[in-house]
């Protein structure tokens, strides 16, 4: 019996010396930097540094994050409803850093008491131009009219799969219930005034969420454009705008990396789709008459996505398009296509239409076929095959630009927008994502040893009475 109680001993003092497993605190990462806002029990005379100095409206919560030195980002916790503006162009002040939104936050979920961030609810059209670069991280976005577009202007953007967007209510199956995410700028008001021209790169990655469309450039504007655009799309519900079978091929309101603005010789954008759900899509969205685009758009479909509805190569609007559109299918779901237009309408101005595909690979020939038995017609349309070597993960395209790997799923860490060079590289891989659920402390070391001296005392008390 002693030498039982021994090895009881031994074995305690062995789970003494071993690292406790420590507790996760659920929700956004906790940081020094925060700002709390609630447009119900807020107020803007409040320092806004707890949840019950809360500032009341979404300016003043940035005014208080500029206040914040050296620090990589600041959290602004989304503690109550509140409205994110009321007017038609409701422009949200400059961030001198990037802005984390949240109602998950320290553990405490705001959300279980209606905390959200709500659109207009007298506007019909509602615009909000977000002047940073932004994580939409466990926080819920609620429509409250139809037409809501959330304008980021060209700033990196993270969406992860815990954000939330509520169409209206009692009109949820109607896609203009839900906001448009728009990439770059809006009609000439905010950072499209003047017509300036845009050489930054930017990395947009989409995980989750409900949307009318997304857009990747700007809606009526004579904004160039003339930097590296990567668009991540891993997750999320992309809903069909307002294209129908008489204008999908002409109507701009379309899921497309591409939008109605100037776009230069040096424009890259890629758009990496390996989930979510995006009906009706356009490569490349019809220009203006008074807009000339030189874009060279790929568009990379990976196993994951989903693709159906409407189809359109290059918009016939397109004879401004001066550029380059390719299409590398990888593999997705693109059975739920009913009509495709394939035509290289813009042929004329030396553009080239290129898609590709991996005749070998099952999936690949699949989503291709689909989208050629949908097709109404493919004139100056090339095709190539694409060429996966077993000896890499680079898939190699064969008469076709080359493309890089499949981004990864997980979201990029914001950071200051990188300054563009002459002759900007585009990179489809997405970094990584920030943690969520960071380490809370030492509590788990304190119970383990608290247990392992209890039951050591026990044991000791049973040798003594067996001695004695």
């Amino acid at each position: 019996m002693k030498r039982i109680v021994s090895l009881i001993l031994v074995a305690l003092m062995a789970l003494m010396l071993v690292p406790a497993i420590s507790v996760a605190a659920a929700g956004t990462a906790k940081t020094d930097a925060v700002v709390f806002l609630n447009g119900t029990t807020g107020a803007d005379t409040n320092d806004g540094k707890t949840p019950d100095t809360a500032v009341a409206t979404f300016n003043k919560a940035i005014e208080v994050a500029n206040t914040y030195g050296d620090v990589p980002a600041v959290t602004i916790v989304v503690a109550g409803p509140t409205a994110i503006g009321e007017e038609s162009n409701n422009i949200t002040a400059d961030s001198t850093h990037p802005i984390v939104l949240t109602s998950y936050y320290d553990g405490v979920d705001y959300r279980t008491n209606g905390a959200a961030l709500s659109t207009s609810a007298s506007k019909t059209v509602s615009v909000y131009f977000f002047n940073a670069d932004y994580t939409f991280d466990y926080i819920t976005f609620k429509a409250m009219n139809t037409n809501a577009i959330f304008a980021m202007q060209y700033n990196n953007l993270i969406v992860t799969e815990n954000c939330n967007v509520v169409g209206i209510e009692g009109k949820e199956d109607v896609s203009t219930s839900y906001p448009i995410l728009l990439l770059g700028n809006n009609k000439s008001t905010d950072k499209a005034a003047g017509d300036p021209t845009v050489t930054k790169d930017v990395v947009v990655t989409v995980n989750g969420g409900t949307w009318q469309y997304i857009r990747s450039g700007d809606r009526d504007c004579r904004t160039t454009f003339d930097g590296n655009m990567t668009i991540n799309i891993t997750g999320g519900d992309f809903r069909n705008g307002t294209a129908t079978e008489a204008n999908f091929n002409s109507n701009g309101n379309i899921n497309t990396p591409s939008g109605k603005g100037n776009y230069g010789p040096n424009a890259k954008i890629v758009m990496n789709i390996s989930g979510g759900v995006l009906d009706n899509f356009a490569i490349s969205c019809q220009q203006t008459s008074s807009t000339l685009s030189e874009a060279d758009i790929t568009v990379n479909v990976y196993d994951g996505a989903v693709i159906k509805g409407m189809f359109a190569a290059i918009q016939t609007g397109n004879t401004m398009f001066f550029g380059k559109a390719t299409m590398n299918i990888y593999g997705g779901d693109l059975s739920g296509i009913t009509m495709a237009d394939l035509n290289n309408v813009a042929a004329s101005n030396g553009t080239t239409l290129t898609i590709n595909h991996d005749p070998n690979n099952a999936a690949s020939a699949a989503a291709f076929k689909a989208l050629k038995d949908a097709s109404l017609g493919d004139s100056d349309c090339t095709y190539g095959e694409i060429k996966v070597e077993a000896t890499t993960d680079a898939p190699v395209v064969t008469d076709a630009p080359v493309v890089t790997e499949a981004p990864a799923t997980e979201a990029p860490v914001v950071t200051e927008a990188p300054v563009a060079t002459d002759a900007p590289v585009v990179t489809t891989e997405a970094p990584a994502q920030p943690e969520d659920t960071p380490a809370t402390g030492d509590a788990s070391v304190m119970v383990v040893f608290a247990a392992a001296a209890v039951l050591s005392v026990a044991a000791v008390v049973v040798i003594k009475k067996r001695e004695n």
